[in-house]
């Protein structure tokens, strides 16, 4: 998903799909998730400012803390 600009109705956005490389279906884990993984990669060099470097789910929280929405639970 990309940004692509604004209008009166708010921000556009582009969707581009793409196959997954065949090497996900792999039996092997590990050539699996290279691959996987190597395509996330390919598409995050595309544009890097495009891409989500952080989430929220795994940044350090204080104990007992939400790391989802405050209202969640």
């Amino acid at each position: 998903c990309e940004r692509v600009g604004e209008d009166a109705g708010g921000p556009r956005f582009a969707l581009h799909v793409e196959p997954a490389p065949t090497d996900v279906a792999s039996r092997d884990v590990a050539t699996s998730v290279a691959a996987l993984n190597a395509a996330v990669e390919s598409v995050a060099r595309r544009d890097p400012a495009q891409y989500q470097w952080t989430y929220k789910r795994f940044s350090l929280q204080p104990d007992g803390g939400n790391p989802y929405w405050p209202d969640c639970y």
